[in-house]
């Protein structure tokens, strides 16, 4: 055999090899997807279809979350108090609600560990002059695991043209933070009206919609997904000032729930 058949042969046999590594490869990712696929769709498979994100592999979106992991949650220092106190009632009420999710309120970003969703507050832009807020985060397309860290950006310029009353404002922000943070545990958008005051991740806010909490109906959904990690309460609070929420608001907490 001539030298340059010999040399031909080898790289045959060479890119023979790489095919069948490259098989491999993806016969055994193929197999994972499908697993974890199954997985995921087992624990959501008391869900509503409409309400469950996915992956482009059609794999549902379920945030990592376990026994030993705390979600941190990073308050934004440019929201006044007003603002925050809100925030902070939203996020106390969801680690109550949520059985199987622990989260952490923070005001310094430097004390936030790896899995933890900053809460910010922005402008609009044009692609999102008409919403509300925005939830940015980073998916595993084959598995389907939120990657962190999370934004939630709350737009101010939208949110102070629709609510002036500030105890509707109060109500609003509480919905606003709820909504989003369901997103950030792999839950869509509906916009059917018969999800209207059904569930909070009706998509279609506006002073129609009486429903700024979660529902019985959002609750027994969560739940089912993120199965309990205890049962005592779970959330801790750091570096929060004492806030003060007056029954009556005057005209300066009017002034202070203005983005």
């Amino acid at each position: 055999m001539s030298k340059e058949k010999k040399t031909k042969s080898k790289f045959n046999k060479a890119v023979a090899m790489a095919n069948i590594v490259s098989y491999t490869i993806l016969i055994g990712l193929g197999g994972s997807i499908g697993i974890n696929a199954l997985v995921a769709n087992s624990r959501c498979k008391g869900v509503d279809n409409k309400l469950v994100m996915r992956t482009d592999f059609g794999v549902p979106i379920i945030a990592n979350l376990g026994f030993d992991k705390t979600v941190d949650i990073v308050v934004d220092e440019t929201f006044n108090k007003t603002q925050k106190a809100s925030i902070k009632e939203a996020i106390e009420e969801l680690d109550v609600d949520l059985k199987g999710v622990r989260y952490n309120i923070l005001l310094n970003d430097e004390k936030a560990g790896k899995e933890c969703i900053n809460i910010t507050k922005s402008n609009s832009d044009d692609f999102n002059k008409n919403a509300f807020a925005r939830t940015d985060m980073n998916i595993n397309n084959y598995f389907g695991t939120v990657l962190y860290p999370v934004q939630i950006t709350i737009f101010s310029d939208v949110y102070n043209a629709n609510y002036s009353d500030p105890d509707f404002n109060k109500e609003a922000i509480s919905g606003i933070v709820k909504h989003e943070m369901l997103h950030t545990l792999g839950f869509s958008d509906v916009y059917d009206n018969e999800y209207q005051n059904k569930t909070i991740m009706y998509g279609n806010l506006d002073k129609n919609t009486t429903l700024y909490d979660l529902s019985q109906f959002d609750k027994d959904m969560v739940n089912s997904v993120y199965t309990s990690v205890d049962d005592t309460l779970n959330y801790k609070v750091d570096t929060f000032e004492p806030f003060m929420l007056a029954t009556n608001l005057t005209s300066k907490a009017e002034e202070d729930m203005s983005m």
